[in-house]
């Protein structure tokens, strides 16, 4: 009789450890957490072990886990910041919500155009922005001589934009075209400063040459002085004709 009362009570016990064990494994998987961001391809850490992307979510978190931390993923947002959230040790269930400022760079070929939108002005290309909304609105750019461009910004969080002004009719392309192109006596003066050198570099070389001929036949020491002074006036010449050549070719290139 003692014996079948103890075999009945070990199976209820045996019973109610098998009803049990589900029940805790059902609530250790209950610890999940959610994220909302707006930025879906976002990279999610769990204690710096990397467990997904945003869009994965949501993700079930071990029980010795103590910190989420998003970060944007995409190349050049290495300057934004991440977002770290500590996780209470009681809860089962956790929402995040990983929203990240929205980030532009915006730029112009020229650069130096001024930028707006909705008649405000934002500054001037290269410009970098940064604000906790998107931008719904078109953007103007506008440079004086060159025909203004409207652009859409892409909803992204972070997003690049390069736009290429066309220049009006009637106007140069810079300061440097206006200063430089017109003043074509600059080629004369470079065209015959370079010949008139170069007669000089040979007469002077030929003379020098007759000296040490000379030189050879006497021996005169005297002779030696010349010859060196003819040599470097010689070298002076050739230098004055290569760059008068080296003007002569940055006019023809620029």
């Amino acid at each position: 009789m003692f014996a079948r009362s103890s075999l009945t009570l070990l199976f209820t016990v045996l019973f109610a450890v098998i009803l049990a064990s589900p029940a805790v494994a059902q609530r250790s998987e209950q610890r999940l957490v959610h994220i909302d961001s707006n930025a879906p391809n976002a990279v999610v850490y769990m204690d710096s072990i990397r467990v997904g992307v945003v869009q994965d979510a949501p993700f079930s978190v071990p029980e010795t886990v103590k910190q989420v931390v998003v970060v944007l993923s995409e190349t050049g947002l290495w300057n934004v910041a991440p977002l770290t959230f500590d996780l209470l040790p009681d809860e089962t269930k956790f929402r995040l919500d990983a929203q990240f400022d929205y980030h532009y760079q915006l730029e112009s070929i020229p650069s130096g155009a001024d930028v707006s939108i909705d008649g405000d002005n934002l500054g001037l290309t290269p410009l970098s922005l940064q604000r906790s909304t998107p931008f719904d609105s078109e953007v103007l750019f506008a440079l004086e001589g060159y025909t203004s461009v409207r652009s859409s910004l892409k909803p992204d969080v972070w997003s690049r934009t390069v736009v290429k002004l066309e220049l009006l009719d009637g106007h140069m392309a810079n300061e440097f075209e206006l200063d430089l192109k017109p003043r074509k006596w600059i080629n004369y003066v470079a065209a015959t400063t370079s010949l008139a050198a170069g007669i000089l570099a040979i007469h002077l070389r030929t003379k020098a040459d007759n000296r040490f001929e000379n030189y050879n036949e006497t021996g005169d020491n005297a002779l030696k002085k010349r010859i060196k002074r003819l040599d470097v006036q010689s070298g002076i010449s050739l230098g004055v004709m290569q760059v008068g050549i080296g003007v002569i070719a940055f006019r023809i290139a620029f």
